[in-house]
C-alpha cells in the first residue's frame, strides 16, 4: 500500500519482520516495524501517522507510521525535499 505521499511503500511480511516500509524516490528500504506472523494489506491512515495490517488469526495490529525526520534520525540521513 503506497502512503498518501506517493513517497512511501508499506509491504507485509512474515515472522520478525512483520512490515516492511520502502522509499519510492530511491527504492531504498526505509524501516523495519516488528511483529509477529505473516501480516497482509498494510494500510496507511488517511494522514499517514498511523498504519495497520492483519495477521493470520484476523487481528489488526496497528504501528505508527514514523515521519520522514523520524527515519532520517534513525538512518542518519537528511529527510527528501518536500
Amino acid at each position: 500500500m503506497f502512503s498518501q505521499d506517493r513517497l512511501r511503500l508499506a509491504a507485509g511480511s512474515s515472522g520478525a519482520e512483520a512490515v516492511r516500509l520502502f522509499e519510492l524516490d530511491h527504492r531504498q528500504p526505509l524501516i523495519t516495524l516488528a511483529g509477529r506472523g505473516a501480516l497482509f494489506s498494510p494500510r496507511f491512515s488517511p494522514s499517514g501517522d498511523c498504519l495497520a495490517a492483519a495477521n493470520a488469526e484476523g487481528e489488526i495490529l496497528i504501528w505508527s507510521a514514523p515521519s520522514w525526520s523520524q527515519i532520517a534520525a534513525q538512518e542518519n540521513r537528511a529527510p527528501p525535499a518536500p
